[in-house]
């Protein structure tokens, strides 16, 4: 089992758990994947999926905090990731999760790129 294994998958079951609680449908990519780990579909105020749905790239570990300020949590996506998300059919998110405090932090993937700024501090589970 490779090493990361252990620490990608406890980001996964956080992001599941708190969209469990939004209320949201989650639908993980059952296969190899390639920049996208699954689906968020909304649902409407009568809690009917609505067919609007997000790709999400979940990047797990502390490794991915670091240079992080009070403000900002830095990260570069390499080429291949980039071109990927820049061309998916839907808008992506990407989600930065910290397994020791258990926070998450998300931003649109494609908006970040088009402006060039690959800064993320928006929280989504604490």
């Amino acid at each position: 089992m490779p090493r990361n294994y252990a620490t990608e998958r406890k980001g996964i079951a956080a992001i599941q758990s708190k969209l469990a609680e939004l209320e949201l449908i989650w639908r993980e990519t059952s296969t190899g994947d390639f920049g996208i780990d699954g689906h968020i579909e909304f649902l409407d105020e009568n809690s009917e999926p609505t067919g609007m749905m997000v790709g999400v790239q979940v990047k797990s570990g502390q490794s991915y905090f670091r240079g992080e300020t009070d403000d900002t949590v830095p990260y570069t996506a390499n080429d291949k990731h980039q071109k990927y998300w820049e061309h998916y059919p839907v808008p992506v998110l990407l989600i930065l999760y910290h397994p020791d405090r258990k926070e998450t932090l998300w931003v649109d993937a494609r908006q970040e790129f088009l402006s060039a700024v690959r800064i993320y501090g928006t929280k989504l589970v604490n």
